[in-house]
């Protein structure tokens, strides 16, 4: 991790490689091995950003800033992929219910209504 890139906006500079833990490479800190290959990848971040990563790993709980931002990625790949699935079974069922009956000025005044209900 380097550090003071170009003063306080963005400070954070850190690389994704090729190489993992285990290779003992002190100044490249990357995710363990995965079953692709790695890629290298430059980021910078605010500062308060920057600060937060490294409040993280010094936490203990990541190795690496890597590792932290690895996890981030896949819990939102994750949450996305949630969201996909979640939409196509309100597709499937919609498709499963059949025409409704209901009117259009119908279903938007009541859409409206629930809005207010719920103050958005």
């Amino acid at each position: 991790m380097t550090q003071a890139l170009d003063g306080a906006a963005q400070r954070f500079y850190h690389k994704l490689g090729n190489d993992n833990l285990a290779s003992g490479m002190a100044e490249n800190r990357h995710v363990q091995a995965a079953p692709n290959p790695m890629a290298k990848m430059t980021i910078s971040l605010p500062d308060n950003l920057a600060d937060y990563v490294e409040n993280r790993v010094a936490s203990g709980r990541y190795s690496s800033a890597s590792a932290f931002l690895a996890e981030l990625i896949l819990k939102d790949q994750l949450h996305h992929k949630l969201d996909d699935e979640e939409l196509r079974n309100i597709l499937r069922q919609a498709e499963e219910s059949g025409p409704s009956e209901r009117r259009i000025p119908d279903i938007l005044s009541e859409t409206k209504a629930k809005l207010r209900d719920n103050h958005l």
